[in-house]
């Protein structure tokens, strides 16, 4: 009887690290998915940090060209006056 009791516990014993290999084996599986949408997350995030850094400098370089062409305006509007006065 005794032995019978420590067959039965034993299979048991063994059914329930199939379980956990099992179990093991699914998280496993899930930790390799997430690893992988973390990987392609992080990859995206660099790419829409890019695009806003680029973003944000556009409004520099059209503030960049109205000055250039105001001093510009402003230079030939001086040299046309000079330009008058002497001929």
């Amino acid at each position: 009887m005794d032995e019978t009791l420590i067959i039965s516990r034993f299979e048991r014993l063994e059914k329930d690290v199939e379980k956990l290999k099992d179990a093991n084996s699914q998280d496993s599986l899930k930790l390799v998915r997430i690893e992988e949408q973390l990987k392609t997350l992080t990859e995206k995030f660099e790419r829409l940090e890019a695009q806003i850094t680029q973003l944000l400098q556009q409004p520099q370089k059209r503030w960049d060209l109205v000055t250039a062409s105001v001093v510009t305006a402003a230079i030939s509007a001086v040299v046309a006056f000079f330009a008058g006065k002497l001929l």
